[in-house]
């Protein structure tokens, strides 16, 4: 019995969300979903990147982000995707099959406005919803560079689960910060992704698990995003060799000429080698690179420990002693390398190999033919420290000596003036000269340059050069 009055339905939706344009496009997904029958099992969105952007005034269809859903308990199912209404539901579209999302108009608002969305997934008789965020940015400009266009990387077979295997790394030139953060991403196929694991943020590949006897290679693509809008992507491969011969460990060089290196290393922790190959590599007066090979046999190396003779007084520019021979250690294989140019830096790294197989390569080192200006006996009976202004060197002189290279020596060091006597001496060099004076007490020196007696009446004027006067 109605009594005259109308009953009013209760409204589907609290009167607080129907004048909240946000909180109604967060509730009427919601809805959508329950009146749908609907449950939120099995079905789940991947989490988006950290924050989806459209950049200020992007025209219409340009891509926004996109949304990725999966049933955890059938992987076969493909859900599909739609865009119910709400705030700004308007101002995007929705690929219903990949869940990309577009923008349907120009964007209009300023930087840092936000546009509010859901986008509701079904598969396999369930349906779940996604709430998105657009924040508006300023425009991506530089897309991102990977250092290299190949990373190439050896382990051994031996390697364990968790061994770091290369970094991978790209430079991204925009000054807005979140424009030049930068995703990275590996693109491979399952029976090879399950060997590797890629940090997205710092770009590290790590070994999954160990390799299986047989799996020599692995050849996979990299992408390295930025997180800017318009979004841009760079890709580079990676190259994983496992080898059954390790890197020669500890490879160090040792001057012996100008044109002569002593080369020493100690034998790789895994796999036996019948002998060594040695690259190097030097830029020519050309401009180019020139890589030499040089291969010895272990037969031909020579064994540690044992002293080494090297030509008496040679140093090079690196050098900082002045041993006469090379000490090899216990369990050190060395030899020597000729032929080389003078003052030229080189490039160096060591293999082993056996029959037809080469190791992995040791570290590379770095060394020079340049000889130093403290080679020899240039300072005489002095010590010679090197130094940044010319002539390159200082020497310090002992007692008795002096000069640029110690050359001088003191003629009053061996204090000639006995009996209260006195001296005076003058040394000019080039433009510089001092006084040294050794004097009795009953002598004094005046004016720099006049000895006068303190006998009454005697007075003895000396301007000598590299000798001494005696005044008795």
């Amino acid at each position: 019995m109605w009594y005259g009055r109308s009953r009013r339905r209760p409204p589907l939706l609290p009167f607080a969300a129907q004048s909240s344009p946000v909180l109604m496009t967060m509730l009427l997904p919601l809805l959508v979903v329950l009146l749908a029958g609907g449950t939120t099992g099995e079905l789940f969105f991947d989490p988006l990147e950290p924050v989806p952007r459209v950049f200020v005034g992007a025209p219409a269809g340009q891509l926004v982000t996109q949304v990725y859903a999966r049933d955890l308990s059938d992987p076969s199912v493909r859900p599909t995707y739609s865009l119910p209404q709400g705030a700004d539901f308007a101002q995007f579209r929705l690929n219903t099959k990949n869940g990309r999302l577009y923008t349907r108009r120009p964007v209009k608002r300023r930087v840092n406005d936000t546009y509010e969305l859901a986008v509701i997934a079904y598969g396999g008789g369930e349906s779940r919803v996604q709430q998105i965020s657009v924040l508006v940015s300023e425009k991506n400009i530089h897309p991102p560079k990977f250092t290299q266009t190949i990373y190439s990387v050896e382990v051994p077979v031996n390697a364990v689960a968790g061994t770091p295997l290369v970094r991978i790394r790209a430079t991204d030139n925009d000054t807005v910060s979140y424009n030049r953060q930068l995703v990275y991403s590996i693109t491979a196929s399952d029976d090879t992704s399950r060997y590797l694991s890629l940090d997205s943020g710092s770009g590290q590949i790590t070994l999954r698990r160990p390799p299986p006897p047989g799996l020599s290679a692995l050849n996979v693509t990299v992408s390295a995003r930025d997180l800017g809008s318009p979004a841009y992507r760079d890709v580079a491969g990676v190259q994983i060799t496992f080898r059954t011969i390790s890197e020669p460990e500890k490879l160090r060089t040792v001057p012996m000429s100008d044109t002569s290196v002593m080369v020493c290393w100690r034998r790789p922790r895994l796999g036996v080698v019948s002998g060594y190959l040695m690259k190097l590599t030097f830029e020519e007066s050309t401009g180019g690179n020139i890589t030499r090979l040089v291969r010895r046999h272990s037969e031909q190396l020579l064994e540690g420990p044992r002293l080494q003779p090297r030509p008496r007084g040679y140093r090079d520019d690196d050098d900082d002693d002045d041993d006469d021979a090379v000490t090899m250690a216990a369990g050190e294989q060395c030899t020597l390398l000729d032929g080389l140019q003078p003052w030229t830096t080189y490039h160096l790294v060591v293999h082993g190999y056996r029959e037809h197989e080469t190791g992995m390569a040791s570290e590379s080192i770095t060394f020079g033919t340049r000889r130093s200006p403290c080679s020899g006996s240039v300072c005489g009976p002095g010590t010679c420290r090197r130094s940044g202004a010319a002539p390159g060197y200082n020497c310090y002189c002992p007692e008795g000596t002096f000069g640029q290279r110690c050359e001088l020596r003191d003629p009053c060091f061996s204090r000639p003036c006995q009996n209260l006597g006195g001296f005076w001496f003058l040394l000019v060099d080039f433009m510089e000269w001092f006084v040294r004076n050794l004097r009795s007490k009953d002598n004094a020196i005046h004016d720099y340059g006049t000895l006068i007696d303190c006998q009454p009446n005697i007075v003895r004027s000396s301007l000598t050069i590299n000798r001494y006067d005696i005044l008795e």
